[in-house]
């Protein structure tokens, strides 16, 4: 039993945790039924999801199986080529048969960033201090990034241990930050300063991540007593106004809370007095962020409710809030259908146009033409090309809708190749009368490059398209034309001139006097298709 596989398209395109349909057309061209059991190889098999684990076909008959690929939203999910194998063996036979494709999954970038300790003190006998900067990469492509660091008065001085880092997909990178002052001040009341740490892709700056910290600015040594309790009075009261508080969640609202399978939600938030802000979805994390305020967003892939509770919290202390989604499943999409599919002709010549003409219903998202490789628009009715084979082929139309489901017909056009031909050759007269008497030839060429005349021994190059030549003729025998087309192959025609030395003498017994000359027919005008040698 034999038996063919194909596959709908032999590059797929995922985003890491949407789910990527790959149809798998299977046809059974032996004469008895069959079971088949299709295997995918080279892909993590947590990503394959096959619908069956056998099917039967009838002879002749054809089945497509859809796989579904989905690689999870996760750092393991690096974004790359994934060349795969899709393996169908016959249960019958023990025959298999195999077809190759590729999975690109995207990239995604997802960066988070904290420094630690929250506050440093400088200034005094203490004129620096460090961070432990933390990066994190939660996305599936390497980054380089650039570090940051600012404060508001321009009054520290930060140095990197290191200013460009590489940072792999699930990996974090520690950095030593030291900050020191500017300037020290004799006598002066402390300051208290928000420090700004941020990073950023230096092949993509739309990639970022934030963090903050504190720096208290203190003088060399105190005032007199006076201003000595003065200083403790705001001491107090600056340690007073930062005191930790605990965390709280000021915002935490959907744009939508019903939404389809395939659409988006946008959940914004504002959090305060928080250092780290986490939002899990049916209890399984998300996202974790150190950003105070902004929106994420979350597309489900499956219908159903969903719990999204986000967590703010700061050292021991924890607050959080809840919400529901309501997922209903997607709109069904339409079969693709092909309402009209026909060619110009089904036999032509070598180098001849052929024209397909088509109509696709609306579900139809796009259009391929086999086997000279065309997409035209869905709307666009006609396609005109120069077939590229020889023989008798099958061209093909395919529409496929938005989900990779397909639909097929096909027409089978045969290409003659060019031959060259003789369309006419004449003579007049074919028959001529006395010395050096004269004769046109007429002659059309079909498909030549090169063409010659024959004569009693004298070889004439003549046009290879159409033309006349007058042959001056002394005795009997065969005129010929020949033609040759680009790759040397001939043609060839003959025709014979009679010559007579003079006119017939006058005959008594005939009417008028003399022996009537049979005049030639059809003007010299010689039928029958040419001769290729």
């Amino acid at each position: 039993m034999s038996f063919a596989v194909s596959l709908s398209s032999d590059t797929l395109s995922v985003d890491p945790g949407s789910t990527q349909p790959l149809s798998i057309g299977v046809t059974n061209h032996g004469s008895e039924k069959d079971h088949f059991e299709i295997q995918v190889e080279g892909l993590d098999p947590a990503w394959t999801t096959l619908p069956v684990d056998s099917f039967v076909i009838e002879p002749g008959e054809t089945q497509v199986q859809k796989a579904l690929l989905r690689p999870p939203r996760d750092s393991e999910s690096a974004a790359g080529s994934y060349p795969f194998v899709v393996t169908v063996r016959s249960l019958n036979t023990g025959n298999s048969h195999s077809a190759e494709a590729v999975l690109e999954v995207s990239p995604f970038h997802q960066l988070s960033m904290n420094a630690e300790p929250k506050r440093v003190v400088l200034g005094g006998l203490k004129p620096a201090a460090e961070f432990d900067v933390t990066v994190i990469n939660l996305g599936n492509t390497e980054h380089e990034l650039q570090l940051f660091a600012s404060d508001p008065e321009n009054e520290v001085a930060f140095e990197f241990e290191h200013e460009k880092v590489k940072v792999g997909p699930g990996q974090q990178r520690n950095v030593v930050v030291r900050a020191s002052t500017r300037r020290s001040a004799l006598l002066a009341n402390g300051k208290l300063y928000g420090v700004g740490f941020s990073t950023r892709s230096t092949a993509n700056p739309t990639v970022a991540a934030y963090a903050q910290a504190q720096i208290e600015l203190r003088p060399v040594i105190a005032l007199a007593p006076f201003f000595t309790v003065l200083g403790l009075v705001a001491l107090s009261f600056a340690w007073f106004a930062t005191i930790p508080k605990p965390p709280k969640i000021d915002l935490f609202r959907p744009d939508h809370t019903e939404l389809k399978v395939g659409q988006s939600v946008i959940l914004n938030y504002q959090v305060s007095d928080a250092s780290t802000i986490t939002l899990f979805i049916n209890n399984e994390l998300y996202k974790t962020t150190s950003e105070g305020a902004g929106n994420i967003t979350f597309s489900p892939k499956d219908p159903g409710q969903y719990t999204l509770r986000l967590e703010a919290k700061r050292n021991d202390k924890l607050t959080s809030k809840v919400v529901q989604l309501n997922v209903a499943p997607p709109d069904e999409i339409p079969k693709p259908e092909i309402e009209r599919f026909k060619v110009s002709q089904t036999s032509l010549v070598e180098g001849e146009p052929l024209t397909v003409t088509f109509a696709v219903n609306s579900a139809t998202t796009k259009v391929e033409i086999r086997p000279i490789g065309l997409f035209p628009a869905k709307d666009q009715s006609t396609a005109t090309f120069r077939p590229n084979w020889m023989g008798a082929a099958d061209v093909v139309i395919i529409a496929t809708n938005s989900t990779g489901e397909t639909v097929t017909k096909s027409i089978s056009v045969t290409v003659k190749p060019l031959v060259p031909e003789i369309a006419a050759f004449a003579i007049s007269p074919n028959k001529a009368i006395g010395p050096d008497a004269k004769v046109t030839v007429r002659w059309t060429l079909k498909n030549c490059s090169r063409a010659e005349l024959e004569f009693d021994g004298q070889v004439i190059p003549v046009n290879a398209t159409s033309g006349s030549y007058e042959l001056t003729v002394n005795k009997s025998g065969p005129v010929s034309v020949r033609g040759w087309d680009s790759k040397g192959k001939p043609v060839t025609k003959s025709s014979m001139i009679e010559w007579l030395p003079e006119a017939p003498s006058e005959d008594p017994a005939s009417p008028g006097g003399s022996t009537p000359v049979t005049p030639p027919s059809g003007n010299g005008q010689i039928e029958g298709p040419s001769t290729n040698t």
